[in-house]
Order: C-alpha cells, then structure tokens, then sequence
C-alpha cells in the first residue's frame, strides 16, 4: 500500500532542503496534535545556532485523489476543520500544506495556505456557527528557493499577530510600516495585497522603537498605471494581468509576455485589440493561444470576474492559430507523459531549432506509432531540449522508410529493453542484466527529462541477480544525489531527490541490514530534511554496533560523523585516513552535506 503520507512529507521536505536559508524538521510520523514538524528560518545560510531566528509549525495533508492535478492548476480547494483553525490561530499560526497523490504513488503538485492570525481570524468570521470546516484556497508552492524562503518569513512574522490592531488605531502612533510578502511590488505597475488573495505582513514601528502587527489591507498604485485586473477567456485566466496607461485615449492590459489587449476611446465607443506574439515556454504559449482563439471565436472576456461583449476581432491568420495550438499541445504532451511535475515541466524552455524533436517523438512515445524519418541510423538517440536531453532508441521499421523510437525507460519497455555488462576481456560467464539506468553519468541523470523516476524500483526489482541488482540500484541513486547537488532550479532537484528517496527505501528493505544502503537512506534524509531525532538515535545505535564488533572502517565512520555533524570527530578521522581515502571521500555525495 502507498505510503501518502510519507510521500507528502518527503515532497514538502525537498521543496525545503533546497533552501539554505532552512532547515525542515518534519515527521509523517509525527504524533504531535494538528502540527507535523516546524521548519527553522536562518539570517544566514551556515544554519548556525547563532543565525535562527524562529520555527514556523507546519502541517502536511497526503491524500489519494484518483483526479490527476493539471500541470497549469495554481490552486485548489482544500477543507480545514474549525478546530485546526482555532488551534493555529491560538498558537500562532503556521503553514498548511496540502499534497495530493495518485494511486500509483505519484505527487501531483504541493499546494500550501500561510494561515497567520489575521487572515485565520477573517476565515473564522465567514464562517456560520454551525459549520465544522471550510474550504481554503491553496497555492501551488513557488519553484523558486527566494520566493519559499520568503513564504516561511512570511509565516514567522504572522506569529506576532495574537491580537488585532487597526491601522487608524495606532497610525499616530506610528513611524514607518514594513511589509513582507511573496507579492512583488513594481514601480512599474499596480500591487494589490489583501489578505485574502496575498500573503503577507505589515509591522508598523512606533516612535519609541514598539514593533505593532497591524491587519490590513494595501494597495500601491504607481504614478502612471490603473491597476492589476485579471483575465479570463476560452477557459484560460490571467490572474495577474496589468493596466499600462498608454496615453490619454489608450490603455493596455498585459496578459502575459506573448499576449496583450490594447483598447482605445474612439467617438462611438471603443476600439479594441489583441496582440499576439510567442514567447514564452510551450505551456505559457498554449494559455496565450487558447486565449487568443477563444476571444477570436466570439467567447465573453471576464475581467475582474465581470463578463464583457465579445471582443470584434477577426484575425486573418486563425486557421494558422489552430494549427499552432494543435502542434503545441502535441509537444506538451510529450513533456507531460514524462511525470515530471507541474513546475518543472511548465518551466522547459523549448527554442523552435528543438521543437522538431518532440513533434518527431509524439507519435512514437504518446501515440505508439512507426516515425517515417529519412535515417538510416538505428541505435541511442540523444535529443537536446534545451540544458535537457531526452534519450530515445531508435529500431527498424517495418519498411526503409520507417523507424520504431521507443523511451528506454519507459516502464512498459522494462520487459523487452535491458542492458547488458560484461568483463573487459568479453568473457561470457560474467555477462550481466543490468537496467538502462547503468548507462547514464551522474551528469547524465541530471539533465535526462525521461528518467520516470517515480517507477525506477521496478527497474531493478525486475533483475533476477538480487546481490547485483542491489549494487547497481545503490549506484544510481549515488548518482541522483550527486546530480541533484548540481542542479539549480528547486523542482529538478525534488524530482532527482524523489528517485533517490524510492531506491534507497527499497534497499534498507531489501539489504539484509547492510548499513552502507542506511547511511545512503540517511543522506537523503538529511538532504530532504526529514532526519529527525530518532534517526540519529539510530545512526548512533549503528555506530557503536560496529565499533564493537570491529566492522566499522573509517570511511564508514566519517560518513557517520557527516550525518550527526560532528566536526570535530570527523576532522579526527580525516586526519588518519590516507590522501587517496580522503580524496574518495571528497568525491562521494555525503560529503556535500558537511558542515565546514
């Protein structure tokens, strides 16, 4: 049976452990009351004792949902019982998050609430007496470390906010506000931030140096623009679209960076365009095309949740348009088949040189079909999409003509696809199964999009050799934490860290206590900040076993060293170990975590 609530927490903990700034201390075991763990918040990214500046409580819902989360979906609806509400409010408020799985085990998205005294009062107040729980809005976590950092900041600040004070009340009193929140406020632009669409705080300072927690609602509008409206059409919304004030006549709704709305006062009325250009990745495309269609086919234009007139345009190109969309939402379908989350896939910039390769591989990986190209190569395929790659194979057709191009790592391909090792003098008896996993670097693990790492155990379960198998799935999962230690964007890492968290359980499980394959399981753990005190109770206990019966070398120890940061045995230890062992040390992805 899936464990959805150890997949939620591991999901929540990568987000977390990408953060230098902090330090997650969460438990899916955790038999504390309405809290799952806390998540420490550090002025400087060391994590010294000395730089904490305070715990933010979190609490972390796993559920099963059969529907599958779309890539583009910003928020859900989540219900929250009365009760959590009272507590979190009494307690100082916290972060909410709400991760749902599939079935199968896959995470679809991590989508959180900032539930600070303030916006939980405003929440308790809407609701009727008799009603148990309510509905709250949940946003997807940013993919940006700044933009997470920001939020727990965000949380922390709201735990001064026990009592409510209004502006009016205490604005004599006051020096200056300061405002935290996710929302970037522009020069250039309107900023609304209210409590129920934003998080964020506002602390006036007093003469006398008092900091106050003030409740209310701000709005910054800059010299030359109107506001910030949203925008929807064709089933598509702009949540965050901005008026520029062009000049007297004419003003301009910013859609996006491909997609605008230019209206202009005229004697009978008004005068009303759209500009179309691509830009942007496929998926921001797609929105902008649909959008543009949708509009171009006489649907309503809903801003700010009021329905206007169709829009008078006819564009001459639309059967152009059409077959735009059509192509990319071929190419996005592509991507998607790949599992690799909503951020991730939505962030895969796509120049036009490259796109040909995923329009050559839709019919082949979505629909199952021969590919008529004019090569006569068969064999590994290397496509480049960007800093990415995806690997394909390439076999003969059933003519000249055409080519069979499967995923490699595919899992309905496992049973027909493996690769095989031999010795270096091509001695038959020691030919070997292995998985397509062994052909690929560290580097190449971190920049390959079709890796399907949330069925990788499969891969190896499938190998008859249990010893090898073991060996070999140890290796990759070194490999996905070395190459997630390269990676710079927060979701590529949580989805290389999610591979490696899958096979380093399922080595503890099937290891027959080898603490190599537990230490490799704790160095995840400490990446995704799940270790907690019971582990190092553990890594202790493991310690002193093999201290007594003499089996712990001293690279085992240093690793161990690593994992309770323990600077001064580990720099005992390194001063016996050889150069040659030290230099292996260096190289292993435990090092990474030390704390210098």
């Amino acid at each position: 049976m899936v464990d959805v609530e150890a997949l939620a927490v591991t999901a929540v903990a990568a987000a977390i452990a990408r953060c230098s700034h902090l330090s997650g201390r969460i438990d899916s075991n955790d038999k504390t009351p309405l809290t799952d763990g806390a998540i420490d918040l550090y002025k400087s990214p060391d994590r010294k004792k000395s730089s904490l500046v305070g715990r933010v409580p979190v609490q972390v819902k796993g559920r099963t949902t059969p529907k599958k989360i779309k890539l583009k979906a910003k928020s859900v609806g989540w219900p929250i019982d009365r009760d959590t509400l009272e507590f979190m409010r009494a307690d100082g408020g916290g972060l909410y998050f709400y991760v749902p799985v599939s079935p199968e085990g896959n995470v679809r998205g991590i989508f959180y609430a900032a539930l600070m005294p303030f916006k939980i009062r405003r929440l308790l107040e809407s609701m009727p007496a008799e009603q148990k729980s309510l509905t709250v809005p949940m946003r997807r976590l940013p993919d940006d470390v700044a933009d997470i950092e920001r939020l727990v900041h965000v949380a922390f600040d709201g735990k001064k906010q026990m009592n409510p004070v209004s502006l009016n009340d205490v604005l004599p009193q006051l020096e200056s506000l300061t405002v935290t929140t996710l929302t970037h406020i522009s020069g250039s632009e309107p900023t609304i931030l209210n409590l129920s669409d934003t998080d964020f705080t506002v602390v006036g300072k007093t003469k006398n140096g008092s900091e106050i927690p003030v409740d209310v609602d701000l709005a910054f509008y800059p010299e030359k623009q109107q506001q910030s409206v949203s925008a929807a059409c064709g089933g598509v919304e702009f949540a965050a679209a901005s008026v520029e004030r062009i000049d007297d006549e004419t003003s301009r709704i910013v859609l996006s960076a491909g997609l605008s709305i230019r209206a202009r006062r005229v004697e009978d009325g008004l005068s009303t365009n759209i500009d179309l250009t691509r830009a942007g990745t496929l998926f921001e495309q797609f929105d902008d095309v649909t959008f543009f269609l949708a509009a171009a086919a006489g649907e309503p234009l809903v801003i700010n949740g009021h329905e206007l007139p169709p829009l008078p345009i006819a564009p001459a190109d639309r059967g152009d348009l059409v077959k735009v969309r059509h192509l990319l939402a071929k190419m996005m379908a592509v991507i998607e088949s790949f599992d690799l989350g909503r951020d991730l896939g939505r962030s895969i910039d796509v120049v036009p040189e490259e796109q040909q390769h995923l329009l050559m591989l839709h019919p082949a990986l979505v629909g199952g079909k021969e590919v008529r190209v004019s090569t006569d190569g068969v064999g590994r395929l290397n496509l480049s999409i960007g800093p990415f790659q995806i690997v394909v194979l390439v076999f003969d057709g059933a003519d000249a003509d055409h080519r069979q191009i499967v995923d490699p790592f595919a899992p309905e391909q496992r049973s027909r696809l493996y690769f095989r090792q031999t010795s270096e003098d091509d001695d038959p008896l020691t030919v070997r199964r292995a998985t397509l996993y062994e052909s690929l670097t560290a580097d190449d693990l971190g920049k390959t999009l079709n890796l399907h790492l949330d069925e990788i155990v499969e891969a190896y379960e499938m190998l008859e050799d249990r010893p090898v198998a073991l060996g070999m799935a140890n290796q990759t999962a070194l490999n996905l934490l070395l190459a997630a230690d390269k990676v710079t964007s927060a979701a590529h890492a949580a989805y290389l860290l999610r591979g490696a968290s899958n096979l380093t359980a399922w080595l503890v499980r099937e290891g027959d206590g080898d603490p190599i394959y537990s230490v490799n399981s704790w160095q995840v753990q400490h990446r995704l900040g799940t270790l907690d005190d019971e582990d190092r109770r553990s890594i202790r206990q493991e310690r002193r076993r093999h201290r007594s019966d003499g089996a712990l070398d001293p690279l085992a120890e240093a690793c161990l060293a690593i994992l309770l940061d323990e600077r001064d045995e580990l720099n005992s230890i390194l001063d016996d170990l050889s150069e040659d062992d030290r230099a292996k040390l260096r190289s292993w992805p435990i090092w990474a975590l030390r704390n210098d």
